[in-house]
């Protein structure tokens, strides 16, 4: 998740403001990805919950 989290913030830090880019679909050759990020104190407290960070 680290890492994830880290690839993230260095891409939005780096498209950031940029007008000619309004979404990044992130994905690879014949791959989906979903994330699924919490988006209130008890789901963040279930996910560290199970090993989360």
């Amino acid at each position: 998740m680290a890492k994830g989290t880290a690839f993230i913030s260095t891409f939005g830090a780096r498209y950031d403001g940029n007008a000619d880019l309004s979404y990044q679909v992130m994905t690879g050759f014949e791959q989906t990805v979903k994330w699924y990020l919490p988006t209130n104190a008890s789901d963040t407290a279930a996910i560290q919950a199970q090993g989360g960070s």
